[in-house]
């Protein structure tokens, strides 16, 4: 609140580029304020969701981890392990582990009823306030949920009751959508946009919402007017094109028919919104919101809307590489290099093999030269399904051609029904069947236990997937010379001790390690394993610490390459 009483006067007094230069600065050290070492908390619970809620004193907010029977505005005293994170653009500052929460005061408003109507239905819960909602999928945000109902409700009323009450009563719905279901980035941004000006809403946004500056929802709104902002020359700059590179860095998604059907998807969006606040009311109206939503991803999802889709990832220095070279080109120009970056994302030439970052489980993709093969090992839990999704829309996939499921724990199937409903799956391949352009080893033998039994695969360029077979197996491959020396193994039972034998290590003499595991569920990987690769000098990379692993692969180098940016070559050549 000091930071608005000091910005708000300054509107009159400095230009518009000074105002958000000192907002944009005053975010940068207001993120970065020092925080002191605390144990316990009371605050008003803000937003629930199924493994986590988010409480607020008067300065910032905790996000508490576990599920808890609460309602929205109830008072809470939490005490547990307060983990400090960087500050979030909800302005949390604390995850919070092993909590003990106790319930001091119980909350009798309108926004704890709401919350009471809609705490057993996941579909009202994501569409009123985006709970389970993908936040990479510009079509799950709850800002367009919002945005729709609020156009739907101006074009239809203004016919009635003339543009100008039209706009007073939009005002004054996204004001009370705000304060019912919760005054955050994306139903703050509606709310502002009704009273003020584009650069005074940036200067608000940027003070209330510290670190929204790179969320995808403050990209896309405000982006191109930060842009144009900086100076003059930079105003020929089509809003379309910037849009259209923002997209593809942002959600690693562009769609033509999307774009140009984008004001009807909103209407459609809209509908859906005001049917789910009309079913606060007359619940047999969820199911008519639900059916919009579905007719909607399935037309979005279709084969044929597909065929009009750029997926992948478009890095954010080469977005802003390709902004900042607009300048110097001709539209004409711009539009052939846009052309070729698109075509070199869609068919991309390269085999690799990307280990995705699930948490406690498993997930490999293997994409073949130009997309032209793509298989799929594993999908995780369960909980990790946007992780999964984003991961596989980053990495371009638009269908899978083979899903192989190394054995039926939940940590490597807990996806497989949404994987064969969204990306159009081709064919899953059981054990006992071959696996394309992949060999399998131990596929004829039985043993007791599931795990056991997992299916082991050497995929090309000496790639090794063990799901969790045990210790057992890797010296039965390795004695009977099954597999040769190896340029990645794949840990097995994400870096449990019952794997990883000192003679498969001896044996096949990796060049790199791939661990999949979350420490924090069972220790994995374990101390013993990890002294086995120490003493061998062999580098590792775990997805919890490095994120989605990708190596590039061909006959001339092996390039490993992860989320969080480490990078290095592997040898192309590999002795034994």
């Amino acid at each position: 609140m000091l930071v608005m009483l000091i910005v708000i006067p300054m509107y009159r007094i400095y230009s518009h580029r000074s105002l958000l230069f000192i907002a944009i600065v005053g975010f940068f050290f207001l993120s970065r304020n020092s925080r002191t070492v605390i144990s316990h908390v009371a605050g008003y619970v803000e937003r629930i969701q199924p493994h986590s809620i988010t409480i607020y004193d008067n300065y910032q907010g905790y996000r508490v981890l576990g599920s808890y029977d609460i309602s929205l505005g109830d008072i809470v005293e939490v005490q547990g392990d307060f983990e400090s994170i960087p500050i979030t653009s909800e302005r949390v500052v604390y995850n919070v582990n092993h909590a003990k929460l106790s319930k001091t005061e119980t909350s009798g408003g309108i926004r704890s009823w709401i919350w009471n109507r809609v705490k057993n239905s996941p579909v009202l819960q994501q569409i009123l306030y985006g709970v389970n909602s993908d936040g990479h999928d510009w079509r799950v945000l709850v800002s367009v949920y919002v945005s729709g109902f609020l156009l739907l409700f101006y074009t239809f009323f203004r016919r009635w009751i003339g543009s100008y009450r039209a706009v007073q009563i939009n005002r004054f719905l996204s004001c009370a959508i705000a304060f019912l279901f919760g005054f955050r980035l994306a139903t703050a941004r509606l709310a502002l946009k009704s009273f003020l000006p584009i650069h005074a809403q940036i200067i608000l946004i940027l003070t209330l919402f510290p670190n929204s500056l790179l969320t995808p929802t403050f990209i896309m709104c405000y982006g191109v007017d930060l842009i144009h902002g900086i100076g003059r020359h930079w105003e020929r700059l089509l809003p379309k094109l910037v849009r259209f590179i923002f997209y593809q860095a942002l959600f690693y998604r562009n769609n033509v028919i999307e774009h140009l059907c984008y004001r009807w998807i909103r209407y459609v969006y809209g509908l859906v919104y005001a049917c789910a606040i009309l079913a606060l009311f007359c619940p047999g109206i969820e199911n008519i919101a639900l059916s919009l939503m579905n007719a909607i991803e399935a037309i979005l999802n279709s084969a044929f809307t597909n065929r009009f889709s750029i997926v992948g990832e478009l890095h954010g220095m080469l977005a802003i590489g390709l902004i900042l070279s607009y300048r110097k080109m001709s539209h004409k120009q711009f539009g052939y290099t846009l052309l070729l970056v698109s075509i070199f994302i869609v068919y991309n030439p390269f085999y690799r093999v990307t280990f995705i970052d699930v948490g406690q489980g498993d997930a490999t993709l293997v994409q073949y030269p130009f997309n032209s093969y793509t298989t799929l090992i594993d999908t995780g839990k369960e909980s990790a399904k946007y992780k999964l999704l984003k991961a596989l829309t980053r990495q371009g996939v638009v269908e899978i051609n083979q899903l192989v499921i190394t054995h039926p724990d939940t940590d490597h199937n807990g996806n497989q029904v949404f994987i064969e409903q969204r990306f159009h799956l081709k064919a899953i391949t059981n054990k006992l069947e071959s696996v394309v352009l992949a060999d399998t080893v131990l596929d004829n033998q039985s043993f007791l236990e599931d795990n056991e039994n997992s299916r082991i695969l050497v995929l090309p360029y000496n790639v090794l997937v063990t799901g969790d077979a045990y210790q057992l197996q890797e010296e039965i491959m390795a004695r009977n010379h099954l597999i040769g020396c190896l340029s990645v193994l794949k840990l097995g039972h994400h870096g449990s001790k019952t794997s990883t034998s000192d003679i498969l290590l001896d044996t096949t003499q990796p060049k790199y390690v791939v661990i999949s595991s979350k420490k924090s569920t069972y220790g994995h990987p374990h101390q013993q394993v990890l002294r086995k690769l120490h003493n061998r000098r062999i580098p590792y990379l775990h997805t919890e610490t490095h994120g989605d692993i990708t190596i590039y692969i061909n006959s001339i180098f092996h390039v490993v390459l992860t989320k969080k940016h480490t990078f290095d070559i592997i040898e192309p050549v590999i002795k034994c």
